[in-house]
């Protein structure tokens, strides 16, 4: 939208210019005393934030810089009399509005990381910052509104640390679902945690226990430097108090840890080093109001990073929390307001109903917090996000019906070529038709009499009806009025981490021979499988008893019948697999020739997750034009392990490149680049586009 307005611009500027030479352009120019600041509106006086409910709106009039441009509006929060120094983004919007709502959530977290107080008001400010937007970052040049106060009383909260993400079988290897070790001396280098592997974790036939865990500088595997696991055959013991990790994907999951199911851990991101600091299966609440026999187990909110449990003191007394109900680690009062130490004193309690908090994750500050309001109630965990609207593609034909869950309320859009529309493989649990553009105006429906053959389709005809529930493939010629139905029973397909899916997705195979299936070219993020009729009723993965087992591009090995799980040299690139069903094989190819080179980073909206093909324009020349967003380097084959960056010093010139060297950096980012790679000089060349 925003190329649009410049656009529009554009053309203006230029009928200006061609109505007559004698007329000077049309060029407005900033001029910052026609510039008005936007005004924000007063708010309430004092709020008292609860979890997952609402705040406020901030409404505010609109910034004017005197010559049409594009604005960002940011509302900013501190602590009042901090002048700002110390202040938290809240929310943003673009142009065309003037209200932007806060989430009680929001608010609480920054007001907590600023330095305020569960449950104690605060006097705290508030302003708008409005920024002028170009094409795709701001100019430099901001309004700030007026600053309002108010008073608020923040619900207790841990403060937001940055954090590192433990994963593995315990939670599916679900970055979404992953556990956190945080980084409590703010350094960004040292951090610790709880983690809970689950209640059947020290099961040795669980998934926690056959798989392990790894742990993570970020929220995906694209990054190998941030991907953190043991040596393989590691010779330290079960629950090593320290363990030395390596980086990259050829670190093995973790396995040493699982012989409980509460784990605090440690983790210097510099050196690699986890400590293993306690470990326990339950923790509990006893004391003056159980005689101090028996424990109150609490339960873990990995959500909110605490324990917590409902207790009622039916009279004033003490209570204290231990471990594995045994005194040998116990927590009682170390004379401050909510601190713990081992072996504390007891701790006072007045008579009453409530949820005991223990907040046990920072080793350095164990609390507790006693909430009479909260007893009884579900405990809060993290809400989902709201699901992203499903995209509309105009003017295209699609499937609906009883199709993968859904009925008759979502379109499975069709792919064409030459007036021929093809479906992806779907799920279809009953009938269904087509329509074009989403819209029932143009729809086709007929009577299916084989599967395979092709059928006559009409506007409005009936419903299609499959011979049973099952997956398919559906094409429309639209030259012929026909339609055909494809049954893909009896299909071997890939199932894993395939194309941003969770083992929850399958990607077909076709027979190329008999009993030889090859994939179609997939991105593979992770561990991967294959099997049968969508069924793990029969699925193949590999030998031995390293999981993933990472396979040799190009060779084929051993399809092990519940096999281990597939793993390829690099993630996220693209691969063809073949499954062979007469020798029971499997092979994997890269979708790219071996001497492939590609740019990788910052590139046309990715982040390290995509690679952008060269081109060899003559012998060992490769080169390619692409919007930069960021720092980016040139790999081959889609590897790490030839991959070349170096210091850019002027656009145009070329400079040299090295094995493993540092990213290359742009002057200017969200700008179009020419690189040229030179593999015989071994530099390359960045020119402005």
């Amino acid at each position: 939208m925003m190329k649009r307005i410049f656009n529009i611009v554009m053309v203006v500027l230029l009928g200006f210019i061609a109505a007559s030479c004698e007329q000077p352009a049309f060029n407005p120019v900033y001029n910052p005393a026609d510039a008005v600041a936007p005004v924000l509106s007063e708010i309430q006086a004092e709020y008292t934030l609860e979890d997952g409910g609402a705040f406020d709106t901030f409404t505010f009039s609109k910034a004017e810089f005197g010559i049409p441009v594009a604005v960002k509006y940011t509302v900013y929060v501190a602590l009042a009399g901090t002048d700002f120094a110390k202040s938290k983004t809240l929310e943003t919007v673009t142009s065309n509005t003037n209200g932007i709502t806060v989430s009680a959530n929001k608010l609480n977290t920054a007001l907590i990381s600023l330095g305020a107080v569960g449950n104690v008001a605060a006097d705290v400010e508030f302003k708008i910052i409005a920024q002028w937007m170009g094409e795709s970052n701001a100019v430099g040049i901001d309004l700030t509104s007026n600053v309002i106060t108010s008073t608020v009383t923040p619900f207790v909260q841990e403060k937001e640390y940055a954090k590192v993400w433990v994963l593995g079988g315990y939670n599916g290897w679900s970055h979404a679902k992953a556990q956190y070790l945080y980084s409590y001396r703010e350094d960004d280098i040292n951090y610790e945690g709880i983690v809970d592997f689950g209640e059947n974790s020290t099961d040795p036939a669980s998934d926690h226990a056959t798989q392990g865990f790894k742990i993570t500088g970020t929220d995906n595997w694209n990054t190998a430097d941030l991907n953190w696991g043991m040596t393989a055959d590691d010779p330290s013991a079960e629950n090593a108090a320290t363990l030395q990790l390596i980086r990259g994907d050829v670190g093995q999951n973790i396995t040493k840890y699982k012989t409980y199911r509460y784990y605090r851990f440690a983790i210097n991101t510099n050196t690699l080093v986890l400590t293993m600091k306690q470990a326990f299966n339950k923790i509990g609440v006893i004391g003056d109001f159980n005689t101090w026999g028996g424990d109150v187990d609490m339960t873990w909110n990995p959500y909110y990073s605490r324990f917590y449990a409902d207790v009622e003191f039916a009279a004033d007394g003490g209570f204290k929390f231990r471990t594995d109900a045994d005194w040998a680690v116990n927590y009682g009062d170390n004379g401050a307001d909510g601190a713990l130490d081992m072996g504390g004193d007891n701790i006072a309690v007045t008579a009453g109903k409530y949820r005991v908090y223990l907040y046990f994750n920072d080793s350095n500050a164990y609390t507790y917090y006693l909430d009479d309001a909260a007893y009884g109630t579900e405990e809060p965990t993290e809400p989902e996000p709201e699901p992203e609207p499903e995209p509309i593609v105009e003017n295209a034909w699609s499937l609906i019906g009883a199709i993968a869950g859904s009925t008759w309320d979502k379109d499975f859009y069709m792919t064409e070529a030459d007036g021929v529309w093809t479906s992806a493989v779907v799920n279809i649990t009953g009938e269904f038709k087509i329509r074009f553009n989403n819209d029932w105006a143009v729809n086709r429906g007929g009577a299916l009499v084989s599967l395979g053959e092709p059928f006559a389709v009409t506007q409005d005809g009936s419903n299609i009806v499959v011979p049973a529930a099952g997956y398919y493939k559906v094409v429309y010629d639209s030259t012929k009025e026909a339609i055909t139905v494809t049954s893909y029973a009896n299909h071997f397909s890939l199932i894993g981490e395939i194309a941003g899916t969770a083992w929850d997705t399958d990607f077909f195979m076709e027979e190329t021979a008999t009993g030889v299936w090859k994939s179609e070219k997939v991105a593979i993020n992770g561990g991967f499988k294959v099997r049968y009729n969508c069924d793990w009723g029969v699925n193949y993965g590999a030998g031995g008893d390293v999981e993933p087992f990472v396979v040799t591009l190009g060779e084929a090995f051993a399809a092990v019948a519940g096999g281990k799980n597939l793993g390829v040299p690099t993630a996220n690139a693209e691969y063809y697999v073949t499954y062979n069903d007469n020798d029971k094989t499997i092979m994997v190819e890269a979708a790219l020739p071996s001497n492939q080179w590609s740019l990788i980073g910052g590139i046309e909206g990715s982040s390290w997750d995509k690679d952008f093909v060269m081109t060899e324009t003559a012998n060992g020349v490769w080169e390619t034009s692409a919007i930069v967003n960021g720092e980016f380097k040139i790999r081959n084959h889609c590897s790490w392990d030839y991959n070349r960056g170096g210091d850019l010093v002027t656009l145009g010139t070329a400079f040299a490149v090295t094995p493993g060297g540092p990213n290359i950096k742009v002057p200017t980012v969200d700008a179009k680049y020419k690189v040229v790679y030179k593999a015989a000089e071994e530099t390359v060349t960045v020119t402005a586009q």
